[in-house]
């Protein structure tokens, strides 16, 4: 410390120059040092932050990211349409009193029933709605043709409705009713040439409404000719035959408790909507299966879908063994099946039917009902027809038919199969194939075009 002029100075340092540099405050002294040392903290802390991401890094293992679930079909069986087929189905087979390949439209019919239940009125509407289990426009189903058609006798077409004329939808056509040609000739163009024809003769009533659809898919996944081998195939008569069984995978396995099965996609369209061929191999005889069972499975089969996948803990695989067939079907009994299985009988009844919704003078009623199919199964995919047509008369009874007998028959490896829209479930087809296409026939692949 020194004295001077009256005060004192603190002298902490003297610089070369002789100056003297006054010293800083000791609360000055104490900021710097916290700054540094805050500083070294968040250093430390930052590496500590570094060290500790790489060690999780390098200690803990990579897990791999779960498979995905496979997408199974979106709708499940409910609809009224889808009811209407299955009680077709049963009465069909019931029907038929042979051994023998069968094949019907639900589709195809229901389309018919439609278009007469807008011409209908009273009770007859009533009992064709209930059987139908709902009114509506038939949807259009990518993959599918499907075309309407009223043929009408010439002599009467100044007594039809405009209003059911617009219900139809479709062709309508005025004719002789002298040849069945005309009619004949709409059939073979909205099938493709798959049925050349619906009836022989010229039909005996004053109009005829027809359905015709036509199908020609690719598989998404094509059988593999060289594949194809000679299997025996047992049918429901016990015979054995031998089939030409193509082999492949399929898009997914079920097994219910009553059946086992698969589903096999077709190629899909543009917009990403396809058309599906489902397989049920029953655990006991088809007869008992189509009326104990077949109904119960529809309904629960989707949501026991198996698809295959991979992953670390199980592989699963799909694989299908499927006769190679191809055959035409007429429904029997049709008149006989609808008017007293199907509650319809009103429609009929020359008396009781109600068509006024389609003419004022004339008291139609239905005299006749047709429904032929044909189907093709092949390496490469399916080709199938359905065309149903009614006729409507106005002048003789109803006659009724004899009565026929319910066989239950013990089926063993014959099995029953649908084709429906993936999308809406809406069932196209349904049909048992008894008997495969025969080695003997056996030409290579058959050839599925879509063109």
């Amino acid at each position: 410390m020194e004295e001077g002029n009256g005060g004192t100075v603190n002298v902490s340092n003297v610089d070369a120059g002789g100056q003297i540099t006054p010293s800083q405050p000791n609360s000055a002294k104490n900021s710097k040092s916290l700054i540094i040392l805050i500083a070294i903290a968040v250093i430390l802390v930052g590496a500590s932050i570094v060290a500790a991401i790489i060690f999780m890094g390098k200690d803990k293992p990579n897990k791999p990211s779960p498979a995905p679930s496979p997408v199974k079909p979106g709708a499940n069986y409910s609809s009224d349409s889808n009811l209407f087929a299955v009680n077709y189905f049963k009465n069909a087979y019931v029907a038929e009193k042979s051994y023998s390949n069968t094949l019907i439209s639900p589709y195809s019919m229901e389309a018919v029933w439609q278009i007469a239940g807008k011409g209908a009125g009273g009770n007859t509407k009533t009992q064709i709605y209930d059987m139908l289990g709902t009114e509506r426009t038939m949807p259009e189903i990518t993959g599918l043709h499907s075309a309407n058609a009223a043929f009408i006798r010439e002599t009467v077409a100044d007594k039809i409705k405009n209003e059911f004329l617009d219900a139809v939808n479709g062709d309508i056509v005025y004719d002789s009713f002298t040849s069945p040609d005309t009619m004949n000739a709409w059939v073979n163009d909205n099938t493709n040439g798959m049925i050349p024809k619906i009836f022989d003769n010229a039909p005996d009533g004053n109009m005829v409404l027809a359905n015709a659809i036509a199908m020609e898919q690719e598989w998404n996944d094509k059988f593999e000719c060289e594949n194809t081998k000679g299997v025996d195939f047992t049918n429901s008569e016990g015979e054995t035959v031998e089939a030409s069984m193509m082999t492949g995978g399929a898009n997914y396995y079920f097994k219910t408790d009553n059946s086992e099965g698969i589903v096999r996609n077709y190629k899909a369209s543009d917009n990403g909507d396809y058309l599906e061929f489902v397989a049920f191999k029953p655990n006991n005889s088809v007869s008992s299966y189509i009326s104990d069972s077949f109904e119960s499975d529809l309904k629960g089969f989707d949501e026991k879908l198996i698809a295959p996948s991979s992953s670390d803990e199980k592989v699963v695989t799909v694989g299908v063994s499927l006769p190679r067939f191809s055959y035409d079907y007429t429904v029997p009994d049709l008149v006989k099946m609808f008017s007293t299985g199907m509650g319809v009988s009103d429609a009929f009844n020359s008396e009781k039917a109600d068509f006024s919704g389609i003419s004022d003078s004339m008291p139609f009623y239905v005299s006749n009902l047709i429904q032929k199919t044909h189907v093709e199964m092949s390496e490469t995919g399916t080709r199938a027809a359905a065309v149903t047509a009614m006729t409507l008369d106005v002048s003789s009874a109803y006659q009724e038919e004899p009565e026929h007998v319910h066989y239950h028959v013990d089926f063993d490896k014959s099995f029953v199969y649908i084709i429906r829209d993936h999308k809406t479930k809406e069932i196209i087809f349904t049909g048992v194939v008894e008997h495969p296409e025969l080695m003997s026939d056996y030409n290579g692949c058959i050839e599925v075009n879509d063109d």
